[in-house]
Order: structure tokens, then C-alpha cells, then sequence
């Protein structure tokens, strides 16, 4: 693994385990929260590159959750500031089409999330 802190809105350069843990003690990592109804869309710089064998690839840096009554129901993770942004905007839009799940399945909802998943991963952004 390797861990990144933001300059500004951009991913620096690689740190250390001990570098980005002291860092995270102070720096504002967020960048939208969002309640829709009985959801919470949270998305966040978290600065850990999980799985990128070889670094061909821009790390997924950022990391978008949407959670529902203390479930995590979908999560997304994209490699830039933009592209996060983007990821948050469209799932809020993808709950907003739902009537806060009361009238709605849990199905349908997650069969929608999926779609934004694909949708970011297809360009290139998502996981």
C-alpha cells in the first residue's frame, strides 16, 4: 500500500504510514456530506491506494459512502478531487429518484446505485 495527503484539492506526492497518519489528525479530509431522507452520502479524501499492483493507474484516493439506518450500501472510490465531486452530485441524484425508500425497494435502489457505479468505472474514474 501507499498512503498520499492533499495539496489544496490535489493528491501529493507518496508519504509514509507514520507521515499520512499524523497528517490525518488534523487535515480537513472531507469534501460533501449529504443526507437524503433516511440516507447519509458521505465523500471523503482518504489517501490509502488499497489495490494498484504495480501502480499502472492513478490511485483511488477519495471515497464515496452512501449509508442507510448504520448499513454502508454502496461505496465508490475515484481518483481525483473533480472526479469525487462528480461521483457525490451523481449518487445524491440517484436517491433523490427514490422517495427516501419508503415507497420504494431496496432492490430498485441498489440496482440504481450500481448504475452510477458502472457509469464511473466506465469513465474510467470509479471502482
Amino acid at each position: 500500500m501507499k498512503y498520499y495527503k492533499l495539496d489544496g484539492q490535489a493528491v501529493g506526492k507518496a508519504i509514509t504510514l507514520l507521515e499520512w497518519a499524523e497528517w490525518t489528525l488534523t487535515a480537513d479530509r472531507n469534501i460533501a456530506r449529504t443526507i437524503i431522507g433516511s440516507r447519509i452520502v458521505v465523500t471523503f479524501f482518504n489517501g490509502i491506494d488499497y489495490d494498484n499492483p504495480g501502480h499502472v493507474m492513478p490511485p483511488l484516493l477519495f471515497e464515496t459512502g452512501v449509508s442507510t439506518g448504520g448499513d454502508v450500501i454502496g461505496q465508490w472510490r475515484t481518483a481525483t478531487w473533480g472526479a469525487a465531486e462528480k461521483a457525490h452530485l451523481e449518487i445524491c441524484a440517484a436517491l433523490l429518484a427514490f422517495d427516501d425508500g419508503e415507497n420504494q425497494s431496496e432492490v430498485a435502489l441498489r440496482a440504481a446505485l450500481r448504475a452510477v457505479k458502472l457509469k464511473q468505472g466506465n469513465e474510467g474514474s470509479g471502482q
